[in-house]
């Protein structure tokens, strides 16, 4: 499979499901998604309004498609233009748990390449979809129900 710029679609349906998480006690995805945009953002005063939230979350949102622009940069020679713009991430449909855990995958695949796949923020988006996939892996009632340790 060949790598590809993620839609403009891909991208607002990311940051709506980033922004929804974002605002605190709306969900229990809220500290994963906390984590990640403050490890992207270096601040962790953002968590105030939900106007600044949605003004943090669409900032992240571009930088990750910058990097899946420079993953297809350094991949395919393609012309890196930062100039375009991801729209606003409340114009996105918000994502179900799995889905968003799918589309994150998506991302992370398309961004694997060369120079973008040694950046700390493709770090932060590995770890921040790892977190959320375990978390629904953990609540789910066959993995409370089995073993911790198997005995031999």
């Amino acid at each position: 499979m060949s790598a590809f710029l993620c839609s403009n679609t891909h991208f607002q349906a990311l940051g709506a499901t980033m922004l929804h998480h974002a605002v605190a006690g709306r969900s229990d995805l809220w500290p994963a998604t906390h984590e990640f945009l403050t490890n992207v953002t270096g601040d962790d005063r953002w968590t105030g309004d939900e106007e600044q939230t949605e003004q943090v979350t669409a900032r992240v949102i571009q930088l990750l498609a910058d990097l899946n622009r420079l993953a297809l940069v350094t991949r395919y020679g393609d012309a890196f233009d930062r100039g375009q713009a991801v729209p606003s991430p409340t114009d996105g449909r918000q994502l179900g748990p799995i889905a968003f855990v799918k589309a994150l995958s998506c991302l992370i695949y398309q961004c694997s390449e060369y120079l973008a796949a040694d950046t700390k923020l493709y770090v932060h988006l590995i770890n921040y979809r790892n977190s959320i996939a375990v978390g629904i892996v953990a609540k789910r009632p066959d993995y409370k129900d089995a073993d911790w340790e198997l005995a031999a």
